[in-house]
């Protein structure tokens, strides 16, 4: 945000010309900075004005102290306590982590959406967004604004596209202006669905005549959790069958 100005006013009240010798700022924060008197003497009845310029520094409370000195006989010292409030914003993400699952292979890419809001009253920017594990079976396909201002929602969208058997994770980590939690992260997993194929290893027909048929069932069963697709059925070396 913009600086902001206050204009201080010094006014004569008395009935002779205030005079002031000093003006001091005690420097406890940096965010304050003072203009300097066009007249260091005014009238009885005439006022002057300082301007005192608000430029956050920090996030949060913040404040100082301005001493003006004078011929003031009754108050020769005046303390003035300057205060003002630093903008702090705030990275809520929802959800922090999430599992996929057991996805099978040739199914459609799985879409989880992450979202980004702004809790804070003050400007937050993303500076970078990473996946740390780069893995290529979870990707980012929609990237957020890098700016959000306070209580503004966006979205992330993490694909999930196995392109091999086994579990995966990625680590997505978002660094940003939050002052409390600079760099935060979300983990992303998912797992293939693997099919398991179980068959009979041996089938006996036993003793046939010549020239007779004999048939037998097979059943061939799948007792994984992924899709079993059967690519083939043949014989190996003989003619009998």
């Amino acid at each position: 945000d913009p600086p902001v100005d206050v204009h201080l006013e010094i006014k004569s009240v008395g009935d002779y010309p205030l005079r002031i010798s000093d003006i001091k700022q005690s420097f406890i924060s940096n965010s304050f900075t003072l203009s300097t008197l066009v007249n260091l003497e005014i009238m009885p009845g005439d006022s002057e004005f300082l301007t005192i310029t608000y430029d956050a520094t920090k996030y949060g409370p913040d404040a100082d102290t301005i001493r003006i000195e004078s011929n003031d006989p009754d108050e020769q010292a005046v303390i003035i306590l300057i205060a003002g409030l630093g903008a702090t914003p705030e990275l809520q993400i929802i959800p922090i982590s999430k599992d996929f699952g057991h996805v099978d292979i040739a199914s459609p890419p799985s879409i989880a959406t992450v979202s980004l809001t702004n809790t804070g009253d003050g400007l937050l920017e993303i500076s970078k967004i990473e996946e740390l594990d780069s893995n290529i079976d979870i990707n980012i396909v929609t990237y957020p604004p890098m700016k959000l201002t306070p209580s503004q929602q966006v979205t992330m969208d993490v694909m999930y596209l196995p392109f091999d058997a086994g579990s995966d994770e990625e680590r997505i980590k978002i660094t940003s202006n939050d002052p409390i939690n600079p760099t935060q992260k979300i983990i992303i997993r998912g797992a293939t669905a693997d099919p398991d194929i179980d068959s009979p290893t041996l089938i006996d027909f036993g003793i046939s005549d010549v020239g007779d048929t004999t048939k037998r069932t097979i059943t061939i069963e799948n007792i994984g959790i992924g899709i079993l697709r059967v690519t083939g059925i043949y014989f190996s070396n003989s003619s009998a069958f």
